[in-house]
């Protein structure tokens, strides 16, 4: 009889927490940004590295040193772009723009993202694992290698 109640008691628990598995999985599903209606919802008034679910992501991808010496020196900025699926922003220190400034690209479609650090002229492109960036995404990091700052034109 007790081993009774406690396979009815197991049967129990198990039925019960099948349910939160499943929505915590949409939950964290729903928290990457995978579509456009993500991006359409973020505060055109703040930067990308201020939004909360970007700023976690960026943390895994740069790590804490260099999340933190982006976010202490990204002073101005342009502008959030988006076009052909491709999430834009570029940022730099006040003062030293010429030397050390910023780019965050996020392919939408395929939920990846790519950041670009220039500190002290020095150059550094991180991109999350398994990603290929497309041509688009390419001329965009390639523009800001070459002049500091994103073309804000629609790449064809």
């Amino acid at each position: 009889m007790k081993t009774l109640f406690v396979l009815a008691s197991v049967i129990v628990v198990l039925f019960l927490a099948a349910p939160n598995k499943v929505e915590a999985q949409k939950r964290k599903a729903a928290a990457k940004p995978s579509s456009i209606d993500f991006v359409r919802r973020l505060d055109a008034n703040r930067r990308l590295i201020e939004n909360p679910k970007i700023k976690a992501r960026l943390q895994q991808l740069l790590g804490r040193e260099r999340f933190v010496f982006m976010f202490r020196r990204w002073n101005l900025g342009t502008p959030i772009k988006i076009t052909n699926d491709a999430l834009v922003e570029t940022g730099c220190m006040s003062h030293f723009c010429d030397s050390t400034n910023f780019i965050i690209v996020i392919d939408i479609t395929n939920n990846k993202f790519y950041v670009g650090i220039r500190d002290n002229d020095r150059i550094k492109i991180y991109s999350e694992k398994d990603s290929f960036p497309s041509l688009q995404i390419q001329r965009r990091i390639q523009h800001w290698k070459d002049y500091g700052s994103d073309s804000g034109e629609d790449d064809k």
